[in-house]
């Protein structure tokens, strides 16, 4: 069940971040995606991959123990494999561009894992106050 919730909040946060992003690189005209529903679901479709690739790894010791470090990898190889597929196009001034953002998003989602887990930590702690007193 943790796994699935992990899940779901990796994809949601990342989805919503994605999408609040380039709101605004359109709003200042700075991206030439216009956001149709094509766009939004192929966005959707990435976060979902990266979410799954990300919760699988937890499951391989190896990358469990850097998660951090083989989730932000995933996410940049899946991001630039589906620009590439999606556009048939790969540029390099395009690439960092995109990891800058990628980056500011990855560390968005991490943010809300750990605001997260520290609400379960408190949660766990006053039930354990509260069984102590008894």
């Amino acid at each position: 069940m943790k796994h699935f919730k992990y899940f779901l909040t990796i994809t949601c946060t990342s989805f919503t971040l994605v999408i609040l992003v380039n709101t605004v690189l359109i709003a200042l005209q700075l991206s030439d995606l216009s956001l149709n529903p094509a766009e939004i679901f192929e966005i959707f479709m990435i976060c979902l991959s990266i979410s799954f690739f990300s919760v699988i790894m937890d499951f391989i010791p190896f990358f469990r123990d850097h998660l951090m470090i083989s989730s932000y990898l995933i996410m940049i190889i899946i991001a630039i494999g589906a620009e590439y597929f999606f556009y048939q196009s790969f540029y390099w001034s395009n690439f960092f561009i995109q990891v800058i953002f990628l980056t500011i998003i990855y560390l968005g989602v991490w943010f809300c894992l750990y605001l997260d887990d520290e609400k379960n930590i408190e949660y766990i702690n006053k039930e354990i106050e509260k069984r102590n007193q008894k």
